[in-house]
């Protein structure tokens, strides 16, 4: 049988607070949105491939790159409207037709 003497009683309330405020900032700092938000990540990461996939296009020169009167002012112009943080990054990806094929979207080549 456990014997509480009276100095032990008199720091029970303390105890008892400390631990709720330590609860406290642990849901706290756990719910709390720190760092980007999945959709930012899936933004970024969607960008990202983008770019990777203008960098083939470029090295052999097809697509958006195929004949373009200067090959510098379109790479310019092309990775401008990419990197803008506006625009969705989806109108520069394939989309599928509606026969199942697989089409550049409009705005993203020729």
């Amino acid at each position: 049988m456990l014997r509480y003497t009276g100095r032990q009683l008199e720091q029970t309330p303390h105890l008892i607070a400390a631990e709720l405020a330590l609860l406290l900032i642990t849901l706290v700092v756990g719910f709390a949105p720190l760092g980007p938000s999945p959709d930012e990540w899936v933004h970024a990461r969607l960008r990202a491939e983008i770019l990777r996939r203008e960098r083939y296009l470029i090295c052999a020169r097809v697509g958006p790159y195929l004949a373009p009167p200067d090959l510098c002012v379109a790479m310019r112009k092309r990775l401008l409207a990419l990197t803008n943080t506006i625009a969705d990054p989806l109108d520069y990806g394939h989309r599928a037709a509606s026969d199942g094929r697989f089409v550049a979207s409009a705005r993203g080549g020729r």
